[in-house]
């Protein structure tokens, strides 16, 4: 990494750690509740390079670390990892009314690649239920910063990950 793109991110680091710091612990501990599902976001990326964003993790505990504001949080694949508890890190999954937590052949957070050319990577982040009954699967896809709703002969489980 060059140095001018370390600078850079040290600086967004350190302005959103002042951010954070700012806050209302009780409303960052009520956004950020024990136990609720959230999702990693790019900054949460770059601090565990393992992590893809989207991906869904629960939240175990709330800390501070030198004045920040953090949350433990579990991930399936890799365990639990300390984040700052700030959006731009990791999002509490918004699951809209009409979102099932269950579908077909598909569990939350399963990671899949689409079966069309070029295929993309997404995370399972929800199901919904079609006006004839069939169900559809919403795929958070971090290469569009946004979800799409699939249907589940349109995706594959990805195993190479």
């Amino acid at each position: 990494m060059d140095t001018l793109t370390f600078l850079k991110n040290s600086q967004t680091q350190i302005y959103c750690r002042e951010r954070v710091r700012d806050r209302n612990p009780a409303l960052v501990m009520k956004q950020f509740e024990i136990g609720s599902t959230s999702f990693a976001r790019q900054k949460a990326c770059i601090l565990y390079p393992a992590l893809m964003e989207g991906e869904l993790g629960h939240i175990r505990a709330h800390f501070t670390t030198h004045g920040d504001f953090m949350v433990r949080v579990e991930f399936k694949a890799h365990g639990i990892l300390e984040i700052p508890a700030e959006i731009t890190f990791i999002y509490p999954l918004e699951s809209r009314e009409n979102w099932v937590a269950t579908g077909p052949h598909y569990e939350l957070g399963d990671k899949i690649t689409t079966l069309e050319a070029g295929s993309v990577t997404g995370i399972v982040h929800g199901f919904v239920t079609q006006p004839n009954k069939s169900l559809l699967v919403i795929v958070w896809f971090n290469e569009t910063d946004k979800y799409q709703q699939l249907s589940p002969d349109q995706i594959k489980p990805d195993r190479e990950m």
